[in-house]
């Protein structure tokens, strides 16, 4: 469209708006008025129905008031109660040193072990299952991977350590030759 052709375009809408009536428009130009026009007409039935309905609910009078000059409860201050508020007397069944803890574990962040840490973890484990694994070596080989990784677990930053040292010990052949599931079924036939 050209701007002659949009000024005319605009002219025709605001005629219509006033006087209801569509002045002479090239074909083009009708086409898109009428889409406008269809629209125009939606427009003002929904309108002339909100107005009815105003009308209507108008008509009924609106909220009745037993009172109008003492509201049942006014909103806002008027001076000072007439009685002091009650003390609360339900006890409380949580303790806050339980949200105190949730709270710490959720804002706690983690931090690598120390290589003695780990060594003394593998260790303990070795010793309560009865592995017989080189637990310096494989201390070693646990804390580089890890490092190597930033301590991630898959995409998931490392959370505990310890859990990830007792995967790992599954995983360790014993030095004996024998694996951790044969170990553990030959300790439970003894």
């Amino acid at each position: 469209m050209t701007l002659e052709e949009k000024g005319m375009l605009f002219d025709a809408i605001y005629e219509y708006q006033i006087s209801g009536v569509i002045p002479e428009l090239t074909p083009a130009l009708k086409v898109a008025f009428l889409y406008m026009k269809s629209q125009f007409e939606r427009d003002s039935k929904k309108y002339e129905r909100v107005c009815n309905r105003n009308r209507e609910n108008g008509l009924k009078g609106g909220r009745k008031r037993n009172n109008p000059e003492e509201p049942k409860k006014p909103s806002g201050l008027f001076g000072n109660p007439k009685e002091p508020k009650k003390a609360d007397t339900d006890t409380d069944t949580d303790t806050d040193t339980d949200k105190e803890e949730s709270i710490k574990k959720k804002n706690r962040r983690f931090s690598p072990p120390s290589l003695l840490e780990i060594q003394n973890y593998f260790s303990e484990l070795s010793i309560k299952r009865g592995l017989k694994i080189n637990t310096t070596h494989e201390a070693e080989k646990y804390e580089a991977f890890y490092t190597s990784k930033g301590w991630f677990v898959g995409k998931n930053k490392m959370v505990d350590w310890k859990a990830a040292v007792r995967n790992w010990i599954k995983n360790v052949k014993p030095t004996n030759g024998h694996s951790f599931e044969t170990l553990t079924q030959e300790k439970s036939l003894m």
